[in-house]
């Protein structure tokens, strides 16, 4: 019986910790627009063939893949189609440049991300 009860707990723990909302580490590639800080994410989306975005990193030879765009207001500017690797829910996002790479693209973290 005990064992029943604690491979209960533990498939409850498990569920409750999948369905909790925690950071992610997802990434968008805004386009060259000037510092960014805030964006609106719109619902809609679309699948694109892998786009990488290249020439990152210190030594030049890193880079970022995405396989979404999604439509996104960017304040100043207006809708913009960027590049993410990670479908985000509509609404106001914070973001965040992790990264200019050498090619033009900028690479943020948007919301919560703990990249």
């Amino acid at each position: 019986m005990n064992k029943k009860m604690i491979a209960f707990a533990f498939i409850a723990w498990a569920i409750a910790d999948m369905a909790s909302p925690s950071p992610v580490k997802a990434l968008a590639n805004i386009p060259e627009m000037g510092e960014v800080t805030e964006v609106v994410v719109t619902g809609h989306t679309k699948l694109v063939n892998n786009y990488t975005a290249t020439g990152c990193g210190e030594d030049g030879r890193g880079s970022y893949e995405f396989i979404f765009q999604q439509l996104m207001v960017v304040p100043g500017v207006g809708p913009v189609w960027v590049d993410v690797d990670f479908l985000y829910s509509p609404g106001p996002k914070d973001a965040v440049l992790i990264e200019a790479c050498e090619n033009g693209d900028n690479v943020y973290g948007l919301d919560s991300c703990s990249c």
